[in-house]
């Protein structure tokens, strides 16, 4: 597998900006948050949390606790201010995804990761994985959302959403990083960094990662919510394949 910078695979993506922000509060969090029900007492961990946009909507969807972690000390601050001015019970800690507390073990109904590993490796999204399933308790969820590895390589001309593959073929860009941005409704751009993985390797993380159910794969699309919302944002992303969801159950023994 080719290696990743060493630049783009420390820093990832900027944390996205409140016009990025606002498309994703359309798109990959409402997707994730559906995908991690039942929800309602469930408690919650959500890795890469960034300011907490969508560990907020799973407490009012009715999680019984939910801790967010990031490394970003800047994200945390900024999660931790939204929650004392509009406090729901939101525990927020600055934390490498790679390296989680061992005091968290055991103590989640539900682990989510939405666009948190986008721009890591193949080797990094096996360790997060991992320590994300050492949390979950025996039948706990596992809840990942991606970019859909397809998307790159679909025709999505002034698309809101934009990945430049350069040369790069499905195989031959497994493991590159590529670079695109996001746009919001107002127009406004933020760059964004994306390390293609395949298919296949998704579910070799799970493996290696150490699930062994099957996992469940549902695939986000635009749907006439959008639409209706804002056709002429939305219209060049229809029947296109946009954030990819898996998730799988913890159950037997834990390898």
């Amino acid at each position: 597998m080719p290696d990743v910078d060493p630049s783009l695979r420390s820093e990832g993506s900027p944390p996205p900006t409140p016009s990025a922000a606002g498309f994703l509060d359309l798109t990959v969090r409402p997707f994730a948050a559906d995908l991690c029900e039942p929800v309602r007492g469930a408690r919650v961990l959500e890795v890469g949390c960034g300011d907490g946009r969508l560990a907020r909507s799973l407490r009012s969807r009715g999680a019984h606790s939910v801790v967010g972690v990031d490394r970003s000390p800047t994200l945390i601050a900024a999660a931790r201010r939204q929650e004392a001015a509009d406090p729901r019970g939101i525990e927020f800690r600055v934390l490498d995804p790679h390296l989680l507390e061992p005091s968290l073990d055991g103590g989640f109904d539900v682990a989510v990761a939405a666009l948190a590993f986008d721009a890591s490796s193949f080797d990094e999204l096996v360790l997060a994985v991992g320590q994300m399933g050492r949390v979950l308790r025996t039948g706990g969820r596992l809840v990942l959302c991606a970019l859909h590895p397809a998307f790159p390589f679909v025709e999505h001309a002034d698309a809101p959403l934009d990945v430049s593959i350069e040369d790069a073929g499905w195989f031959s860009g497994r493991g590159r990083p590529f670079r695109g941005t996001v746009r919001g409704r107002d127009g406004r751009e933020q760059p964004i960094v994306y390390v293609h993985k395949g298919l296949e390797e998704y579910f070799e993380v799970l493996r290696q990662a150490g699930f062994r159910d099957l996992p469940e794969v549902v695939e986000q699309r635009i749907g006439d919510d959008h639409l209706a919302l804002d056709p002429g944002f939305f219209r060049s992303l229809c029947d296109r394949p946009l954030f990819l969801g898996i998730r799988v159950r913890k159950t037997g023994q834990w390898t």
